[in-house]
């Protein structure tokens, strides 16, 4: 279970491994106040099955079911039914309209055999700016966003991941080659570093939530913050930070990084 810093409980869930969080049957999400925010089922630690959520009053928000499809391992999302705040019911089935606020993000658009289709429009309403995006049988096929300086940003997918300059295969190459390993016989285990790539690609907030001792976690920063700059993650194609996770195993001293 998890919980907000007022004790008021957060999630509640099954684990299938004590040591590392493997989700299993259902899991409920709460909002402050007690009311349920989110019902969702898990299979293997995956998402499957219906998935039911409320609005903070109690008000039903909507029910989707997630397809899981193991061959390509993707998963696909179909929104069956849609309520608004004030409790009409906007999609039915599968079809319908919807008009919503999640987190920072306002967005409304056609909904059809449970999938986006059309156009969408929307608003990043704490960075303030506009998108619209056009799709076909739930995939996005192209957007643009727009900033208060009617700067345009286009894009063909949601979240662009960052990626080292020279690529991840030359990166962790260069964590290997350049993280120097205390020659202490026996030394092994996992040092777990943790940076954001800013929105101009520079490595920032590196920091080592476990290390090793004999110096490990100095050598860590210093070898991750050497490496230089990344081509940034994009939201919607607006340059953002993203937090990335880096795990560095020494073994016998020789180090190996591992991936996200």
């Amino acid at each position: 279970s998890e919980y907000y810093k007022s004790g008021k409980i957060r999630m509640s869930a099954t684990s299938k491994n004590k040591n590392n969080l493997q989700l299993e049957g259902l899991r409920i999400d709460y909002y402050e106040n007690g009311n349920k925010k989110q019902e969702s089922n898990y299979v293997d630690n995956k998402l499957r099955g219906k998935q039911f959520s409320w609005y903070e009053n109690n008000v039903r928000k909507s029910e989707k079911e997630i397809i899981q499809d193991t061959k390509n391992k993707s998963s696909e999302t179909k929104t069956l039914k849609f309520w608004n705040p004030e409790g009409k019911q906007t999609v039915l089935d599968g079809n319908g309209q919807i008009e919503e606020t999640e987190g920072e993000f306002y967005e409304k658009g056609e909904i059809k055999d449970g999938e986006k289709q059309g156009v969408w429009e929307g608003k990043n309403i704490k960075k303030n700016y506009t998108f619209t995006e056009n799709y076909k049988n739930g995939k996005i096929t192209s957007g643009i966003s727009t900033d208060n300086d009617n700067n345009k940003y286009p894009y063909k997918e949601i979240m662009e991941k960052p990626t080292p300059t020279k690529g991840m295969t030359h990166f962790f190459q260069y964590v290997a080659k350049n993280f120097k390993a205390p020659q202490i016989s026996g030394l092994q285990g996992k040092i777990h570093v943790t940076f954001v790539v800013d929105k101009d690609g520079s490595l920032t907030d590196i920091k080592v939530l476990k290390d090793l001792g004999y110096n490990t976690k100095d050598e860590a920063i210093k070898t991750v913050s050497s490496y230089g700059k990344w081509t940034p993650g994009k939201k919607r194609g607006v340059p953002t930070r993203v937090l990335y996770s880096l795990p560095i195993s020494v073994n016998n001293g020789n180090s190996m990084n591992q991936n996200r």
